[in-house]
């Protein structure tokens, strides 16, 4: 599921170990745009400034605690354990894109790649994809979702199960 969130303050986040990931505090907007992954956890894309956009990833707080590994341009950075309801953000840099037809040029990310994994009795649940932000070349700096694709798996740990 994309849509907003109504979100009122500021979002937790804990540091990572990992270079390239960075302990941030953007507030969280109506207007920022979320990708649920069921089971899994939450994605929101937070507009920080023309050179980097944040991506936030909160763990389901109702599932056990997750596995997280984000990768950009092959490079693992961030690979930690969530536990449900915290979150992990990773600061991702844009490149100009230029639009077909003389339009102003915009700007995206290159792909995200996320996996996350949750495992509790009698299921596990994977969720593996990538995703790129862009502007909404509104003018107003708000950042989009411009393409997603994750596979979720679930596997049952029970014989006979689902």
């Amino acid at each position: 599921m994309i849509g907003g969130c109504s979100g009122s303050g500021h979002a937790g986040t804990a540091p990572s170990q990992r270079p390239g990931a960075r302990h941030e505090r953007p507030h969280a907007l109506a207007g920022d745009p979320v990708l649920e992954l069921p089971k899994v956890g939450t994605l929101r894309a937070r507009c920080v400034g023309r050179s980097a956009y944040v991506l936030e990833f909160r763990a389901d707080p109702a599932t056990a605690s997750d596995q997280l590994s984000v990768r950009l341009a092959g490079h693992e950075v961030v690979h930690r354990q969530l536990d449900p309801g915290q979150s992990a953000t990773v600061r991702v840099p844009l490149v100009k894109r230029v639009v077909e037809g003389g339009a102003d040029a915009t700007y995206a990310t290159p792909p995200i790649e996320l996996a996350a994994s949750q495992t509790s009795e009698p299921y596990e649940v994977h969720a593996r994809g990538t995703v790129r932000l862009g502007d909404a070349a509104d003018g107003l700096r708000h950042c989009l979702i411009i393409r997603a694709s994750f596979r979720i798996a679930a596997h049952s740990h029970t014989p006979g199960g689902f």
